[in-house]
């Protein structure tokens, strides 16, 4: 009668296997685990992470008390106001399903799945959806999705809001930029700036979570369910570790590049909705940050979208500024 495996054998293969090594043989060999063995470790982990972990690591903020607190590290860090959190999606390439694979298929030419995410200022997710089509976009996901619901809440204070890119649907409680073109005048063409850079924490934050789980950047030749319990507990483990403070590597950084340019995201659909209030509060929220005096220098800038943590440097002339009415 064979003994069970430990439990911290289990973990450190688990860990092995999300930190990019996919192959179960050679993760079975190195471990001297049957190789059938090592699917069935690992998405016991997953799923102990999940149940045990993800619901206390990944919480989004229902008390207004806590989302202020978001907001006061989005102005001191990124200097956007009233803001407790950006939000955007990201494809992981998946396998063909078996089931309904067309689905799957975005139009960059891969099979994906969409992991739709608000963040906050320090990287770490506050909320995420997970499953959906590939073939879908990111203004469908969150009009189905419960955070939609949350932030739509008739107890939700006004005055805040989260922010994202031009193809979410935009509310007073979710700000988008304005659309560009070609007569942007300098109000608009100002808060566009301000609020991409803010936004970019988000982006950053899905650089920071496939660098460290590599197995995010590979192809998941998982089915469907599996897929979503891996890339949930990945999420769970990225939070401790910028709870922890762990070190992102700059080596990370050329293999994301290299992802990203193999396999695109599909871009956003841009679109510009008619939301009377929230169209005032951007307006409003577009003059203010127009003139309140903040100079920014971006030469030392490195670029989020390619993993590495923004380096811009500020020079806040109101730094004692809290929330915009």
């Amino acid at each position: 009668m064979r003994n069970a495996i430990k439990v911290e054998k289990r973990v450190a293969i688990a860990i092995f296997c999300l930190k990019g090594y996919s192959d179960f043989w050679a993760v079975g060999n190195m471990f001297r685990v049957c190789a059938s063995t090592v699917p069935s470790i690992l998405y016991e982990v997953c799923d102990g992470i999940n149940k045990e972990v993800f619901p206390f690591i990944v919480q989004f903020p229902r008390d207004n008390a806590r989302k202020e607190e978001f907001a006061r590290g989005f102005w001191s860090l990124w200097q956007f106001p009233n803001t407790f959190g950006a939000l955007d999606g990201t494809h992981i390439r998946i396998i063909k399903p078996s089931e309904d694979p067309m689905d799957y298929w975005n139009y960059k030419g891969y099979h994906s799945m969409v992991l739709m995410a608000l963040v906050d200022h320090e990287y770490k997710f506050l909320y995420t959806n997970i499953g959906r089509q590939g073939r879908v976009n990111d203004a469908t996901v969150y009009n189905f999705s419960g955070l939609k619901v949350e932030l739509e809440r008739r107890e939700f204070d006004s005055k805040l809001h989260v922010i994202g890119d031009g193809g979410f649907p935009w509310s007073p409680s979710l700000l988008r930029p304005y659309v560009q073109t070609g007569n942007m005048n300098a109000i608009h063409s100002h808060f566009k700036t301000r609020l991409s850079r803010a936004r970019l924490v988000v982006e950053d934050a899905f650089g920071r979570l496939k660098g460290r789980w590599r197995v995010l950047l590979k192809r998941l030749d998982l089915g469907v369910s599996n897929v979503q319990r891996v890339v949930k507990a990945c999420v769970a483990l990225h939070n401790i570790c910028e709870q922890q403070k762990e070190y992102f590597y700059p080596e990370w950084v050329p293999a994301l590049n290299e992802v990203a340019l193999n396999f695109e995201q599909p871009n956003v659909a841009v679109r510009e909705d008619s939301n009377v209030e929230g169209a005032r509060k951007r307006d409003r929220l577009a003059h203010h940050l127009f003139h309140d005096n903040i100079l920014f220098n971006t030469c030392n800038s490195k670029s989020s979208r390619k993993g590495s943590q923004m380096g811009t440097q500020w020079n806040c002339r109101c730094s004692n500024e809290r929330f915009i009415n």
